[in-house]
C-alpha cells in the first residue's frame, strides 16, 4: 500500500479487491528479484505519478508484450491475475 501511495498517489480508499499472485523470479544485468505481483481495482483512472517516472498510461494485458517494460512484466500480471480465471 505504502508503495501505491508514494509512487503512484493512489491510496486504499481508492482500491477494491486487492489480490496478491504467486512469486515471479525476475534476473536483469545479472541480479536477481523475487517479485510479489498485486492486481486491484481502482475507483478511478487518475494517478498522480512521481518526478522519476517518465510515463503511466492503462493499457489492455494484450499490450503488456509488445511494450518496452521491466523484465516479466507479463508473467507477473499472469500471476496477479490467476485467481480470476479460477473463478
Amino acid at each position: 500500500m505504502r508503495e501505491l501511495r508514494e509512487e503512484l498517489g493512489v491510496g486504499p480508499e481508492s482500491l477494491s479487491g486487492l489480490k496478491a499472485g504467486g512469486n515471479v523470479r525476475v534476473r536483469d544485468v545479472g541480479l536477481a528479484f523475487l517479485v510479489t505481483p498485486f492486481s486491484a481495482e481502482v475507483s478511478s483512472p487518475e494517478v498522480s505519478l512521481l518526478e522519476e517516472h517518465e510515463e503511466c498510461r492503462w493499457v489492455e494485458p494484450g499490450e503488456i508484450r509488445k511494450m518496452r517494460t521491466v523484465p516479466m512484466l507479463f508473467e507477473a500480471y499472469i500471476s496477479a491475475t490467476a485467481q480470476y480465471d479460477k473463478q
